[in-house]
């Protein structure tokens, strides 16, 4: 199954899931409670989202900036909406984007594709776990100390799951370079095996077809999986990922502004809140978006229909509104946090297919 179709398949089975969800709260009664939608707390929550999305850039600016792959400011924001849009829209968007993101960044910069992954990794590290750690532990210990008295049941173990499954994997691969690199070469190896094994078997009926097309494709991709290229590309990943750590003042600004954008982009449920009838605290408001990401951790777009669903179940949980109005504060809620990246991301796509000479 091809990217494109997993991305169609993923999409209607999350818009299932929200209209399941919907139909099983009451689909009059969250309509009523769209109705109470304030246009006032949308203005507001829509500024704090291209705020973040100011915010976000700058990560980008920084960290490409450190590593000097030759790329205009105004490229740089057009990128990195444009990444955001494809990891939003991709099936377990915070991994398997990512190659799709470095496709984005080498085709509008002067990076290669080795340099370009290693940058794409340290941005979206610095964009999206670091945040979530520090304000997911922070509003946790307000929630705890000063939050309403609310049996929150499993949550708080799930969520430490989640911080556990953010974190891990990032302090692997950013402290056990030699086991990544002797992982790395025991993978390709297997790999070569099996495309041998499958040259083997195929180069009868291929070659009767086309001949030396198996030999062909085997030897290109045989060459990639060499143990001295995988190597070679491991050290480029980390030569990269060097180079962005290493001036610390540059990655401490770059750190302080995805706090900054990641902040605001949990502020419009603050505004929104109060429409439907309960206004919350800035730190309990923190804690629901954060707790909400819980939802990415299934394998849908960006999280879509698992955290529309979660973040509704915990705003009722969370500040006692009935269960149509958190979901319609949900909805609404995502509407300008998930759908509107989208559209943003995918109109900047479309400039930089079409207009790059401009940027």
């Amino acid at each position: 199954m091809g990217n494109r179709t997993r991305a169609v398949v993923g999409f209607a089975v999350a818009l299932g899931l929200i209209g399941l969800f919907v139909y099983s709260v009451g689909f009059e009664d969250v309509a009523d409670a769209l109705g109470e939608t304030d246009g006032v707390s949308v203005a507001l929550g829509t500024a704090a989202v291209f705020g973040s999305f100011a915010f976000r850039g700058m990560v980008w600016v920084r960290l490409l900036r450190a590593v000097g792959h030759g790329v205009g400011t105004a490229r740089i924001y057009a990128v990195y909406l444009a990444c955001t849009s494809v990891k939003f829209v991709t099936p377990y968007g915070q991994v398997s984007a990512l190659p799709l993101m470095t496709y984005v960044l080498v085709s509008y910069s002067d990076a290669d594709y080795d340099d370009g992954f290693a940058s794409v990794v340290s941005i979206d590290i610095t964009s999206y776990p670091v945040p979530l750690v520090t304000f997911g532990v922070l509003s946790f210990v307000y929630f705890v100390v000063a939050g309403p008295a609310t049996d929150l049941g499993g949550y708080p173990v799930a969520f430490a799951i989640l911080l556990l499954v953010i974190t891990v994997p990032l302090f692997f691969v950013m402290f056990a370079r030699a086991t990544v690199e002797r992982l790395a070469v025991f993978v390709a190896g297997v790999a070569a095996r099996v495309v041998e094994a499958l040259a083997r078997l195929a180069e009868r009926v291929a070659d009767f077809l086309v001949p030396g097309f198996v030999e062909g494709t085997a030897e290109g991709t045989l060459g990639f999986l060499a143990e001295e290229n995988i190597r070679d590309r491991i050290a480029g990943f980390y030569a990269t990922l060097d180079s962005v750590v290493e001036n610390r003042n540059n990655l401490g600004v770059a750190v302080v502004y995805a706090h900054a954008a990641w902040f605001l982009l949990a502020l419009p449920l603050y505004f929104i809140l109060p429409a439907f009838g309960e206004s919350a605290g800035i730190g309990v408001v923190v804690f629901i978006v954060a707790l909400s990401r819980l939802g990415v951790l299934v394998p849908l777009p960006g999280g879509l229909g698992t955290v529309d669903i979660l973040l509704a179940g915990i705003i009722s949980l969370v500040t006692g509104l009935s269960l149509p109005a958190a979901t319609a504060a949900a909805l609404v809620y995502r509407l300008l946090t998930y759908w509107l990246p989208v559209f943003v991301g995918a109109v900047s796509l479309v400039y930089l297919l079409v207009a790059t000479d401009r940027i």
